[in-house]
């Protein structure tokens, strides 16, 4: 150690005299600091040895405090070259536990444009009921937002025929209940399944910058599921931070370009990111 703090203090005092500073990057007291950390790591190799776990575990603390899981020092220690990091929107920008607030059948359309590509036969609790049962053997938040909003309002459990359920992250289920194939996703999801090709207008303007999911019975849409979800506090001063240290920011979503783009918007992330 006094050797170490004796390395210090001679090239902290003497080192930029005798060694032009074009050899050297930074100060001289940051030559004279890794001079006698190089001095201890060799006289004494037991602490650097007792150092570096310690410090691993402090960060990688720190980081779980604030919601940031590390896998280890050599994660951590990558930190400093990362220039872009990628948020996923639900769960990461959003708090993650969506909300039902609206569902939308034939008789809630305005334009028969629209209303042909829905099979008319279904209500609103038909196709919530429907949709539950689906994604009741799902664990997307998603899918438990549609079961929690049947349950609130009493719908009758019902049960798909097993081994008929299919689930594609970021796409959507399908499974078949009774004699019916009943898919739960988004528009490209369902038009695989059977729906047709024709794009449904949305044409409530309240509802473009929200989540939807289409809910298809066989090769007709019954109905739309209209989500919420809430945008972290936080989400806008962390996004505008990584900007300031030149670190580029983008988000990935499987939701519809509309509701990215306004939760893009909202937390600072450009359009094209």
């Amino acid at each position: 150690m006094a050797l170490s703090a004796a390395t210090f203090m001679f090239w902290n005092l003497f080192g930029a005299r005798i060694i032009p500073a074009s050899i050297y990057q930074g100060s001289a007291v940051s030559l004279a600091l890794q001079l006698s950390c190089s001095v201890l790591v060799v006289a004494c190799p037991c602490a650097l040895g007792l150092a570096t776990p310690t410090a691993m575990l402090v960060g990688t603390s720190l980081g779980a405090t604030r919601g940031l899981l590390l896998r280890g020092g050599n994660i951590l220690e990558k930190f400093s070259m990362v220039n872009v990091i990628i948020f996923d929107k639900t769960g990461t920008l959003t708090i993650g536990r969506p909300v039902v607030t609206k569902v939308v059948t034939p008789s809630r359309m305005d334009h028969s444009d629209s209303r042909q590509h829905f099979d008319g036969s279904w209500s609103e609790d038909d196709v919530l009921k429907l949709a539950a049962a689906v994604e009741s053997n799902t664990i997307h938040p998603v899918g438990k937002a549609i079961v929690e909003a049947a349950q609130a309002v009493k719908s009758p459990n019902i049960k798909v025929v097993d081994g008929t359920f299919v689930e594609e992250p970021g796409s959507g289920a399908v499974a078949v209940i009774d004699d019916k194939t009943v898919s739960v996703g988004t528009l490209e999801w369902v038009q695989r399944h059977g729906v047709g090709d024709s794009l449904l207008l949305e044409t409530d303007e309240e509802l473009r910058n929200k989540s939807v999911v289409y809910v298809g019975v066989n090769n007709k849409l019954a109905g739309l599921i209209y989500f919420e979800d809430q945008i972290r506090e936080d989400a806008r001063h962390v996004v505008d931070s990584l900007h300031r240290q030149g670190i580029s920011v983008y988000m990935l979503s499987g939701d519809k370009r509309s509701t990215a783009e306004y939760v893009a918007s909202i937390v600072g992330i450009p359009k094209d990111k």
